[in-house]
């Protein structure tokens, strides 16, 4: 190949590429804008609707810092964009599990059984489609040591917390 053929197509290959790497740059803005939407609507739900536990999330290899992430009184955990809970990166499925907070307890209907077992005490237990875990409790799912935990919310005549079910919307269900 001659050398001018080599250099016009340096030329022509360029503009792909960097085409592609502003595509990439865009959807990782987009995709951190997203993130940062639904975090905030999380924060908002936690003083508007009533969070009423926390989701403690680390790496099973126990390498960086826990992530706690507060949790209404139901709703699903997935990587995807439509679960209420997003944990990405750590091998879970689009909609991994849905909880429900009833009692002091955590009921977990599994979506995907596979690749769940429990941690601590309860290690040996054989996992069904629904487990119920006490605060402090945790669950591997994936690659992440989900710990529950509960918080101590104010049960006045307008709080959110006296009332059944709420969703991020407000609406009772």
């Amino acid at each position: 190949m001659e050398v001018q053929t080599y250099e016009k197509l340096a030329v022509i290959m360029r503009y792909p590429l960097a085409l592609a790497g502003v595509f990439i740059a865009l959807r990782a803005l987009y995709m951190a804008f997203k993130d940062g939407v639904r975090a905030s609507r999380l924060r908002s739900g936690e003083a508007k609707y009533g969070a009423v536990a926390m989701f403690s999330v680390l790496p099973a290899e126990r390498r960086g810092k826990a992530q706690r992430i507060p949790i209404l009184r139901n709703g699903c955990v997935g990587s995807s964009g439509a679960s209420d809970v997003r944990i990405k990166g750590m091998g879970l499925a689009g909609r991994q599990f849905d909880y429900e907070i009833r009692s002091g307890l955590m009921h977990i209907s599994l979506i995907r059984s596979a690749g769940v077992s429990l941690v601590g005490k309860r290690a040996n237990e054989e996992i069904t489609s629904t487990i119920v875990l006490a605060p402090g409790e945790k669950l591997m799912v994936g690659r992440a040591v989900i710990g529950f935990e509960m918080l101590k919310t104010p049960r006045g005549a307008n709080s959110p917390a006296g009332n059944k079910v709420y969703r991020l919307k407000g609406k009772q269900q």
